[in-house]
């Protein structure tokens, strides 16, 4: 089982474009190819697009099990992130780390790189762990 089967994007994640490209123990990716609609009015991606990829990383990176198990399902509880260089039009890829935590509570931190090479954001944040999935 791939981790396409297990988990590919809904709702909001979705309509972003994000795509789940790597996901392991305490490790997740997603990439992105940013376009016009992306942008903001400076033609650079809207920090939005660039926030829900961080927080999708990390949220991601904590919730991994392999299969047959189920995967997990958390919510933001904390979330502060830096923005460090523009991200124009072109593939970029969020990275999240599992960095530590508990039974209800998990740390994580991540980052975006540009096409170049060049970072873009980074975040970490405090994620609880839900039981079940929610309701949608």
């Amino acid at each position: 089982m791939t981790h396409e089967t297990v988990y590919s994007p809904v709702g909001f994640n979705a309509h972003v474009g994000l795509k789940l490209v790597e996901w392991d123990s305490d490790h997740a990716c997603l990439a992105l190819q940013v376009e016009d609609h992306h942008l903001n009015g400076l033609d650079i991606a809207h920090g939005g697009v660039l926030l829900a990829a961080l927080d999708a990383a990390c949220g991601m990176a904590g919730c991994y099990r392999p299969p047959p198990k189920e995967r997990r399902w958390s919510m933001t509880v904390t979330l502060t992130t830096n923005f460090v260089s523009p991200q124009r039009c072109g593939a970029m890829r969020a990275t999240g780390k599992r960095v530590g935590g508990g039974k209800t509570i998990f740390f994580a931190e991540s980052e975006i790189i540009g096409t170049d090479g060049a970072l873009i954001a980074k975040a970490s944040g405090a994620f609880r762990y839900l039981r079940g999935k929610p309701d949608t």
